[in-house]
């Protein structure tokens, strides 16, 4: 369990489960928690399409993508709504000594599929020659208006990956900026325009820790802002390895615009404070072993987030309404539950 430096003076407590019987402790162990230092991440450069962009369209929505990982626009209707993060980092150890790599400056290749996909891949040596490959395609979806987005990482050679940017979408980049009029963050953010993410207005404390929460914590895999006449959105398959990452406006990249994302490792309660994007410790990768993130990004018309809630709903059909109980069913669970609340003894 990692707990906050407490200083002097605190005492441990320990609770026995039950009101009657007997409980021993056999054994209660401290170990010094290490700290990873999070690099001071470098704000995106601004985004220009270069005549060799490779370019994707989606009814109203195009990409244009630069040769380098993260350097691409979105444009709806003619207008650019969103950029990625053409400066990224990725922070892995190898034989325990941390190692950051800039992502802008290794060479990028990217190649047209045969159903006019785009597959962007990068790829280079660690200290200890193990290769490393990130590899990010784009193509429209089946589904929905937008682009599926598939990242894969991996390595030759077993490493602690700290931190690696999946997807990272930065919604006004180069255009509005850090305003919005609505934003959410499924289960944890609701946000009118004065409201800023990760904020004390409705919790105090580490609750209002928002920005790479525990995934338990996220009732839909969605995210979506918006702003004037459109609404951009990021949905994203779940997995133990993914976490998604929230910051309205954007103080993490200081990019002067807003953060949709996921990243790697993933976030379970336990092993990263909430408002941090690096972990207490390194993510074991084997030799060979792929990390997967499978996502979506849609633009649609709307002067608030209701198209992009209504299109997800409709091609991610909510689980079916439980069965009801009968009477005694329904009585046998008041009884349980009443019982739990009023013979617990705490107060």
């Amino acid at each position: 369990v990692p707990i906050p430096a407490l200083g002097s003076n605190w005492h441990i407590r320990f609770d026995p489960p039950g009101v009657s019987g007997k409980c021993t402790l056999q054994k209660m162990v401290f170990s010094i928690r290490k700290s990873i230092t999070a690099p001071s991440f470098p704000p995106p450069a601004d985004f220009v399409p270069l005549p060799q962009a490779s370019i994707l369209k989606s009814k109203d929505m195009v990409m244009k993508h630069n040769p380098r990982f993260g350097d691409f626009g979105i444009y709806f209707k003619g207008s650019l709504v969103a950029t990625g993060h053409n400066r990224l980092m990725i922070g892995y150890q190898v034989n325990n000594k941390l190692e950051w790599k800039n992502l802008c400056e290794l060479p990028t290749i990217i190649r047209k599929t045969q159903n006019n996909g785009l597959i962007v891949t990068t790829s280079w040596k660690d200290s200890q020659s193990a290769t490393w490959n990130l590899v990010q395609s784009f193509t429209n979806s089946r589904a929905l208006a937008g682009f599926d987005c598939n990242t894969v990482l991996n390595c030759s050679e077993s490493r602690g990956l700290i931190y690696c940017p999946a997807l990272i979408l930065l919604p006004g980049h180069n255009s509005y900026g850090s305003k919005h009029k609505q934003a959410v963050f499924s289960g944890l953010e609701y946000l009118d325009t004065q409201d800023t993410s990760s904020s004390e207005a409705d919790i105090i404390g580490s609750g209002s820790h928002r920005l790479v929460p525990d995934m338990i914590r996220v009732t839909t895999p969605l995210m979506a802002l918006a702003n004037d006449n459109h609404v951009i959105s990021l949905c994203w398959h779940p997995a133990p390895n993914v976490s998604p990452i929230f910051d309205v406006p954007d103080r993490i990249f200081h990019s002067n615009s807003n953060v949709l994302g996921t990243v790697f490792p993933g976030s379970n309660g336990m092993n990263r404070d909430e408002s941090s994007l690096i972990p207490y410790e390194h993510q074991e990768i084997n030799a060979g072993q792929s990390l997967f993130l499978n996502s979506t990004i849609t633009v649609t018309t709307g002067s608030d987030i209701t198209p992009a809630v209504k299109d997800y709903v409709l091609n991610h059909p909510l689980p079916s309404i439980p069965v009801k109980l009968s009477a005694s069913e329904f009585n046998q669970y008041i009884s349980l539950t009443s019982a739990a609340y009023l013979s617990h003894g705490l107060t």
